[in-house]
C-alpha cells in the first residue's frame, strides 16, 4: 500500500494504479487502497471504473469519510451536482474533521460562482489542517475569489 502511495505522489500513476490492484489482490477488503485508487481511476478520466471501486469500498464501510467525499468527486465530474453535494455533506456528518470533503465543496460552489460560500468551506480546510497541501491550495484559491471579487 505504502508503495503505491509512493508511486503516485512520485506522478507514476499507472504504476501506482497496478500497485493498488495487487494490494486489493491481497486483500481485497483494504478500503484505504480502494478508495486511493478510486481517486487515481478518477483523476485518469476513468470515472465509471472510480464509481465502481468507490461504491465497493463504500459497501464494505458506508461510513468512510473519505470514500463520500471521493464519491462526491466522482459526481461531480459527472455533472451530477446534487448528489455529489449529498455525498460531500454525508462524508462531514460522518467526520466533522473531512477537510477533503471540505476542499472539494468549496470547489463546486467556486464552480457555481458562489464564492462567498466557497471561501467559507476553504476557510475551514485552512483551519482543520493548516498544514496539508489542500490547505496550501484553499488559501490560494482564496486569494484569487478575493482578489476577483474586489475587481482586482
Amino acid at each position: 500500500f505504502r508503495l503505491a502511495n509512493a508511486l503516485y505522489d512520485a506522478g507514476r500513476k499507472e504504476e501506482a494504479l497496478a500497485q493498488y490492484a495487487r494490494v486489493l489482490a491481497k486483500n481485497p477488503q483494504h478500503v484505504e487502497a480502494m478508495v486511493n485508487q478510486g481517486n487515481l481511476l478518477n483523476e485518469l478520466g476513468k470515472s465509471d471504473q472510480a464509481a465502481d471501486i468507490l461504491a465497493k469500498a463504500l459497501a464494505i464501510r458506508p461510513n468512510d469519510a473519505l470514500a463520500l467525499a471521493s464519491m462526491g468527486n466522482v459526481l461531480y465530474g459527472e455533472q451530477k451536482y446534487s448528489a455529489a453535494a449529498d455525498m460531500y455533506r454525508k462524508a462531514l456528518t460522518v467526520d466533522p474533521k473531512c477537510y477533503q470533503a471540505e476542499y472539494y465543496w468549496g470547489v463546486a460552489y467556486a464552480d457555481a460562482q458562489i464564492y462567498k460560500e466557497a471561501i467559507l468551506h476553504w476557510q475551514k480546510v485552512v483551519d482543520m489542517a493548516p498544514t496539508a497541501s489542500a490547505a496550501e491550495s484553499a488559501r490560494e484559491n482564496i486569494k484569487v475569489v478575493q482578489q476577483f471579487l474586489s475587481g482586482k
